[in-house]
């Protein structure tokens, strides 16, 4: 979603006079899902004002080349969904959290998607030795989405409960928020901010989406 606005944003800018068609092919059903009613009424506003369609239901199951004019610079591709194509230009790629292959093979308790399963010690329901966090692990008590702000909030009980198995003390439960704030660029120097049923739009949330973006990237 936050890919396909500043796409359009960007190259609007680039070439003011090319009638851009960008479209998001979305596998399911629902529009941000994990999100209110009202933040997903308020990004489809957005979207329809910039021109951005959304084709629900329709997963990519094939990328072609295709042949493109001589005089033309662009690379063209037909894509599929089943038996419904298009012709276009570019194609972005942008895919959930999946696990790795190997876990399959490990031996560990996994969920029903394959990630590690954990307790809310962030230890594993199989083997009591093995701590796991982040998108490899799925909180059976607590699932939440795949989402960083889950992940970086696990490294420090995930730090604490290791030393604490170390020394033979007994394990913290770590319980992740409930609700959480995203903040979406929409590359008009604006951004949307969705809080559990709240969502709003404006300039305020991009300098705040701005800031700690720079605030975490300055750690590395």
């Amino acid at each position: 979603m936050e890919l396909a606005f500043n796409v359009q944003a960007r190259l609007a800018k680039l070439f003011p006079a090319m009638g851009l068609d960008v479209q998001i092919w979305q596998r399911g059903a629902t529009l941000l899902p994990h999100h209110s009613a009202q933040g997903r009424k308020l990004i489809e506003r957005l979207l329809a004002k910039q021109n951005i369609t959304v084709a629900l239901n329709r997963p990519v199951t094939t990328i072609e080349p295709e042949f493109s004019p001589a005089d033309s610079p662009l690379t063209c591709y037909k894509l599929w969904s089943d038996d419904h194509w298009r012709s276009v230009n570019s194609v972005f790629l942008v895919t959930q959290a999946s696990p790795a292959p190997w876990l399959a093979q490990s031996g560990l308790s996994l969920d029903g998607r394959g990630f590690i399963s954990v307790k809310p010690t962030l230890q594993s329901y199989a083997h009591r030795h093995i701590f796991a966090a982040g998108d490899v692990a799925t909180m059976i008590d607590h699932p939440r989405p795949k989402a960083g702000v889950f992940a970086v909030r696990q490294g420090k009980p995930l730090f604490d409960n290791l030393q604490r198995f170390f020394l033979g003390q007994t394990l913290k439960p770590f319980i992740p928020q409930s609700q959480y704030l995203s903040l979406l660029g929409t590359g008009d120097g604006k951004a949307i901010a969705l809080w559990g049923p709240w969502a709003s739009y404006g300039r305020c949330w991009w300098q705040l989406k701005d800031y700690i973006d720079r605030q975490f990237m300055e750690q590395f």
